[in-house]
């Protein structure tokens, strides 16, 4: 059902309109110290507050405040804006370290408290971005609600708990960046269905147990970055189907075994980074197919094949931090 009402009528019945949503928006997020604050809180249509845009109904559809020095938490208001479809308000500098620790929120200006559930209510919404904040506790489930959702941006909050599966939901998403928080749990295999996922970040939290090998259906992934965690096990051989992939960043966790050879099928991979596991044996000779251009894997029990294909192939990767060669015979 299409909602209606324009800038200033009420979405749904009960519910306050846009212009009272955003008032109460300027009010928690101290509007009267932003970096701009254009026209809000005056008679101008809502259409000329900064950062605001609305569409040919007057409905509002973009909220652009990102790096404008807001502070303080988002109001559960926010879920009323039902025909929102950007919603993105990144801090003006991020203030997360890598570890999923956060320094004093009062240092910056950032967004703090939780993500309100209530922002699953926005089921137009297609990008919703909140990088580099202090923003803490969970991630909603209920965010799994919006299906029209294409871009995900969480990065460098200090979120905690497990990744919800209800994520797995999200079938339009091209983007999922949950990067440098405190989550930890498991990856959901739930992830794997997320075909339309064009690059997938994960790294820099806590997560642990292994890489779900259902992650080698997402066949238009780019970028696939794990690195950071504490995961387990091997590294799928389902990974060799990610045919498009041009980065693979596993570095830093307690993978064990040894390198698939499916990873020769990788035409597309660039960058490839294994460092610091306990992954073991020779490499295969099926990488010698790959365009790398940087190579790390230094920092494991890997070791090169002295096979003199091999080794002219690893002369020629750019940037390339290995290990021994293997003992011949």
């Amino acid at each position: 059902m299409a909602l209606s009402g324009g800038c200033d009528g009420p979405t749904e019945p009960g519910e306050l309109n846009a212009r009272q949503v955003l008032t109460v928006l300027y009010r928690e997020l101290d509007g009267p110290s932003w970096d701009n604050n254009d026209k809000w809180l005056t008679r101008a249509p809502v259409s000329k507050w900064y950062g605001v845009e609305v569409d040919a109904d007057g409905n509002v559809i973009a909220l652009r405040l990102q790096r404008n020095g807001l502070a303080g938490e988002l109001p559960r208001e926010l879920g009323s804006l039902r025909t929102l479809e950007v919603l993105g308000l990144d801090a003006k500098e991020p203030w997360i370290t890598t570890t999923g620790t956060t320094d004093d929120p009062d240092d910056k200006r950032v967004l703090t408290g939780s993500i309100p559930p209530e922002l699953g209510n926005l089921r137009f919404l297609r990008s919703l971005s909140l990088e580099g904040n202090g923003l803490v506790g969970t991630i909603p489930p209920e965010l799994g609600n919006i299906r029209t959702l294409r871009s995900l941006n969480l990065e460098g909050n200090g979120l905690e708990g497990s990744i919800p599966p209800e994520l797995g939901k999200l079938y339009s998403l091209q983007g999922l960046n949950l990067g440098r928080n405190g989550l930890e749990g498991t990856i959901p295999p739930e992830l794997g269905n997320l075909v339309s996922l064009r690059y997938l970040e994960l790294g820099e939290n806590a997560l642990t147990g292994p890489i779900p090998p259902g992650l080698g259906k997402l066949k238009k992934l780019d970028l696939l970055e794990l690195g950071g965690n504490d995961l387990t096990g091997s590294i799928p051989p389902e990974l060799g189907n990610l045919r498009k992939l041009n980065d693979l960043e596993l570095e830093r966790n307690a993978l064990t075994g040894s390198v698939p050879p499916e990873l020769g099928n990788l035409g597309n991979l660039q960058h490839l980074s294994l460092i610091w596991n306990e992954l073991s044996g020779p490499l295969p000779m099926e990488l010698i197919d790959l365009p790398l251009v940087s190579f790390h894997w230094v920092y494991t029990d890997l070791c090169a094949p002295p096979d003199d294909d091999f080794q002219q192939w690893l002369d020629w990767i750019y940037t390339h931090y290995g290990g021994p060669d293997c003992a011949s015979g």
